[in-house]
């Protein structure tokens, strides 16, 4: 980075090639004040991008949310169809009497 000591842009700073001359047009030349304006727009728009990932990641979230308290509501109600199950199951002794007393 450098100053600039010309009548036209006098103190204004800028980066250059240490090997360029303002004769040669092929070396690296910018005007700090430009190039920090470049930056900013760039940061903004990746700050954009970024929200945009952002608001879509919630999204997903909420949806995933979503479909574990539904999974949670389905495996609650499996757990009742079980202990169902379980109490018909605990009466198999007195149905397997009671067939064998009918086929007797």
């Amino acid at each position: 980075m450098k100053t600039s000591g010309t009548a036209k842009n006098p103190g204004r700073l800028f980066h250059a090639c240490p090997y360029g001359s303002e004769l040669e047009k092929y070396h690296f030349f910018k005007w700090t004040d430009v190039s920090m304006v470049e930056e900013i727009e760039d940061m903004k728009k990746k700050i954009e991008n970024l929200e945009v990932q952002r608001r879509s990641s919630e999204e997903v979230i909420s949806c995933l949310a979503k479909e574990i308290e539904t999974m949670k509501a389905e495996s609650q109600g499996g757990e009742k169809e079980e202990n169902e199950g379980k109490e018909i199951v605990g009466d198999m002794p007195f149905f397997k009497k009671l067939v064998c007393c009918f086929w007797a």
